[in-house]
């Protein structure tokens, strides 16, 4: 599962590689929930928005979300990410150091996407 700060990465990659690997890698599926939908709505630049959806629908298939686990209203997507994630996937790619935190802690594998780049050999 691709967090939302994954997408700037891959839009802001001017020479393409990236977008080009993922989608071009035949054995790798990647996946986004609500949570990640309604993060990148809410952007404050309907301009930036529109493109990183469309780069969400043209790499991701949407899973649907775990029941909401407890968490303080301030985690409450990051903890709904992880647990779908936990749920439906095989791990959690994001820039977010305290979810990578959170996925280590429930012992789910969680990279920074310049690990998973690597593990891809994309970059």
């Amino acid at each position: 599962m691709l967090d939302s700060n994954i997408f700037d990465l891959i839009a802001d990659d001017d020479s393409g590689r990236l977008r080009s690997g993922l989608e071009n890698d035949a054995g790798l599926a990647l996946y986004v929930c609500e949570a990640q939908l309604a993060e990148l709505c809410a952007l404050p630049d309907a301009s930036r928005a529109a493109e990183l959806l469309t780069l969400v629908r043209a790499l991701c298939r949407s899973v649907a979300p775990v029941a909401m686990p407890k968490a303080s209203p301030k985690h409450a997507r990051d903890a709904l990410i992880l647990a779908t994630a936990a749920h439906s996937c095989d791990l959690l790619v994001t820039q977010d150091l305290g979810l990578r935190e959170q996925a280590r802690l429930r012992a789910f594998p969680a990279l920074s996407f310049e690990e998973f780049s690597t593990l891809l050999r994309l970059g």
